[in-house]
């Protein structure tokens, strides 16, 4: 297998990653990342000409690349909350 073979299989999967993620998205999480996105084009094209288009396209990028790790952690959250919620004890115990 050839690099460029290699990276279009990393590229492959990583892409796949990122749609479950988004189709995973939840709608506040979803109005989140709409809400970034936005902020972020919106710096770009009226901004003080500091924030290049090249920097707004990697933020945007490393926040979808980001988006299947964050999405893992808040279930972990979710699940760890739910272990520790009153309602999810035994009845008796203490």
């Amino acid at each position: 297998m050839d690099k460029q073979s290699s990276r279009d299989d990393n590229t492959s999967a990583e892409c796949d990653a990122i749609f479950d993620a988004v189709d995973r998205l939840q709608g506040e999480e979803a109005k989140a990342l709409l809400k970034f996105m936005y902020a972020r084009l919106d710096m770009q094209r009226n901004g003080f000409g500091n924030y290049e288009e090249k920097a707004c396209i990697n933020d945007m990028m490393e926040a979808f690349i980001d988006l299947p790790r964050i999405i893992r952690k808040l279930k972990r959250c979710k699940t760890d909350a739910h272990k520790t919620s009153p309602s999810h004890k035994r009845a008796g115990s203490f």
